[in-house]
């Protein structure tokens, strides 16, 4: 890849509902899917990637997808807002660093370039947010504007519900074309099983033991 972010980019949007559904799938127990976008990041060195970064109440994902060249992927797996101890706005507007808790992951340190600024104020705005509530504000959802607001924790992101409140059900027949027609990297990961990282797992109950 080149050593200087100059591709294209998308600003951040939210996302679809069937993609908090992948989210779920891929990351179990990583919070509501609040925004996504096209944008270039590197593990701190001068190696740039085209991906795609996805956000969500507790922490973000960078992922380039699966390709069959190795050197043009890279995934973060989860990364937690609590296990970004610092953050940074270098040099470009554009452009900033997340520091990671020492021996969390590979690399210390996650740079991203944005699209526009206004998407870097809302994520450093929103860490700002998250380290001066901690963890009492686990299960709070932010409405997806540019100026953070915090809503009832009952709360859920409009565009996660419909009827009665249930992300709708497709069958893999379905979401199997649906990857054809619009590629999706939550939907790759979830269909291929393959994501690197250190991912939460959900809790199994262990089955009662007679006595």
């Amino acid at each position: 890849m080149s050593s200087s972010p100059s591709m294209a980019f998308s600003r951040a949007s939210p996302p679809l509902p069937e993609e908090q559904e992948d989210w779920d799938a891929v990351y179990p127990d990583s919070g509501f899917l609040l925004r996504r976008q096209v944008c270039m990041a590197s593990a701190g060195d001068e190696e740039w990637f085209l991906g795609g970064l996805f956000i969500s109440d507790v922490g973000i994902v960078f992922d380039t997808g699966g390709n069959v060249d190795d050197s043009i992927c890279f995934q973060t797996g989860f990364l937690a807002w609590t296990r970004v101890v610092e953050l940074e706005r270098p040099g470009p507007k554009t452009e900033m660093v997340l520091k990671l808790s020492s021996g969390f992951k590979n690399f210390s340190e996650l740079r991203l370039q944005l699209s526009i600024v206004d998407d870097v104020e809302w994520i450093e705005e929103f860490w700002k947010l998250r380290t001066s509530f901690g963890p009492s504000v686990d299960n709070m959802i932010p409405d997806e504007k540019e100026s953070i607001q915090l809503p009832l924790k009952t709360s859920r992101p409009r565009l996660l519900m419909n009827g009665g409140g249930q992300s709708p059900t497709v069958s893999p027949h379905k979401r199997q074309e649906s990857i054809k027609r619009t590629p999706s990297i939550l939907l790759q990961r979830r269909l291929s099983g393959c994501v690197s990282g250190q991912l939460k797992t959900p809790a199994v109950a262990t089955p009662a033991t007679g006595g």
